[in-house]
């Protein structure tokens, strides 16, 4: 699913979400080109990935991936391919507890591009996206919200 170079249509994004369009770019511009995949309990230092569990009972829990860095390394995966969506899931999935499901992922990062107003209009318009667990495709995820606003003056 190599968007990077790629423009979506309307109706993509609608059925996708913006999320379609920006994760590609995401990784494009702010991660490296092949990277180990470290999940953590805890965001101690701007995580790249956020994912997603339902326990039994219904509560939600959250776990982060940070993105290192790792040319030299076979344990590393290219992000340009669709083998780091399914890389990504395998790693998420395999940090998940007995009592738990492994739903999905999305971006948590900080945005790819400035300015901001783009964000603010094409978020709302589209939706944020969450990749459901052994998807490359994003699914327009309510529960996810844009958060991004406009000042003027």
């Amino acid at each position: 699913m190599n968007g990077r170079t790629r423009s979506f249509t309307e109706e993509e994004l609608h059925c996708h979400s913006f999320d379609l369009s920006i994760f590609p770019l995401y990784l494009a511009r702010r991660v490296a080109p092949r990277v180990r995949i470290i999940i953590s309990e805890r965001p101690l230092q701007d995580p790249a990935l956020l994912g997603f569990y339902a326990s039994a009972d219904g509560a939600q829990q959250k776990k982060v991936a940070f993105l290192r860095a790792d040319e030299s390394s076979e344990a590393g995966v290219v992000t340009d391919s669709d083998d780091f969506y399914y890389a990504v899931h395998a790693t998420f999935a395999a940090h998940t507890d007995d009592a738990s499901t492994y739903l999905g992922f999305t971006r948590h990062g900080s945005p790819p591009y400035a300015p901001l107003f783009a964000l603010t209009m094409l978020y709302p318009k589209f939706g944020r996206g969450i990749f459901k667990a052994g998807e490359l495709l994003p699914t327009p995820w309510v529960a996810l919200t844009c958060g991004y606003t406009m000042r003027t003056g």
